[in-house]
């Protein structure tokens, strides 16, 4: 293992219950959770094959979530809600492009931060068919498992470059501080004798 926090430690031992919040994160907030578990592959704690296989099913899992909650509030009428209303002025604009280009849609909204689930709602609202919304969104959230991940991982092997320097930058600050104080004392000890 590269690294010995504590933290490190303690996914390794419990392994399984790392895999599981890879798994339940992806859900609720994938971008963090795969970036992270893909920094973390690259340091040794994960496989890597767990890794993808388990962000795609979560992600896959919440984009179906946000997609059925739209179907349900589309077809319980629930028109004049604040709910409703809120959806459709923030992500009501994409009606057409959902549409007209649903592939392209969904893949750009993987990458625009917090609207993806408010896209996926508007398609699920839009009554766009199960079939057809599973065929693009699979291949979405495929190519955005693969970047994130990628991009995750290849800050895990930037950080093994740079942690050297950072090792030695503590050095030279923990001499810099110790120079400081030794130069603080002897000003005060002069001061003091002339003083006296």
């Amino acid at each position: 293992m590269a690294t010995t926090s504590v933290l490190f430690s303690y996914l390794t031992a419990w392994l399984p219950l790392g895999y599981a919040v890879i798994f339940v994160g992806s859900i609720f907030e994938g971008d963090v959770t795969l970036f992270s578990a893909a920094f973390l592959t690259q340091q040794g704690i994960f496989n890597p094959f767990f890794v993808f296989i388990l962000a795609l099913l979560g992600a896959e899992t919440g984009d179906l979530i946000w997609y059925f909650l739209g179907r349900y509030l589309s077809s319980h009428h629930v028109s004049s809600s604040l709910i409703h209303k809120w959806i459709g002025k923030a992500s009501g604009p994409l009606d057409h492009h959902i549409e007209r280009r649903l592939t392209h849609t969904i893949l750009i909204s993987k990458f625009a931060y917090g609207f993806n689930h408010l896209a996926l709602m508007r398609v699920g609202m839009k009554g766009i068919k199960l079939s057809e919304f599973l065929k693009t969104d699979i291949l979405a959230t495929f190519l955005w498992v693969l970047v994130v991940g990628v991009l995750g991982y290849v800050s895990g092997a930037s950080f093994e470059l740079v942690r050297g320097y950072l090792k030695m930058a503590e050095i030279g600050l923990l001499i810099s501080i110790i120079i400081f104080f030794l130069f603080w004392h002897y000003i005060i000890a002069r001061q003091m004798e002339k003083e006296l």
